[in-house]
């Protein structure tokens, strides 16, 4: 039986190393998502937008922070300036195809509709979790 790790909005409360940020703007995208994540047995906190993301608590910490670039490339990139601002040592995954430039060794980058699996390696690979037990950490 999976056990789901979703938690109460990130702006009431401590958010443990290790945790995601999801930010999508498309629901059921955001929630299917979130649902693959929970596979990982860590904390995954979920954010619509840009908005939602400037209002987290301000003693949030985030080891990555997966942002759709759909459906606006300029929305996307604003929320990853504030994430860098913000919470400047959480890796960042952009999700979908680049169309313009960014700054592209400080991204990695994943289209999920072609592999639901790809996305989550490639969280896994971010938060430095190595083989198949989810919660096998390796050191860095």
């Amino acid at each position: 039986m999976l056990k789901f790790h979703f938690s109460e909005p990130v702006n009431q409360g401590i958010v443990p190393l290790g945790a995601v940020l999801l930010v999508e703007a498309d629901f059921a995208l955001l929630q299917s998502r979130a649902l693959l994540l929970s596979a990982l047995n860590i904390p995954v906190h979920k954010a619509a937008g840009y908005s939602e993301v400037t209002s987290i608590w301000d003693g949030a910490s985030f080891s990555v922070v997966i942002i759709n670039l759909a459906p606006s490339h300029v929305q996307a990139a604003k929320v990853a300036a504030y994430v860098r601002h913000k919470w400047p040592s959480a890796k960042i995954l952009l999700l979908g195809n680049l169309t313009w430039e960014f700054d592209d060794p400080l991204y990695d980058v994943v289209d999920p509709s072609y592999s639901p699996s790809a996305f989550v390696d490639g969280t896994k690979r971010l938060l430095g979790i190595t083989g198949s037990n989810p919660t096998g950490w390796h050191e860095s």
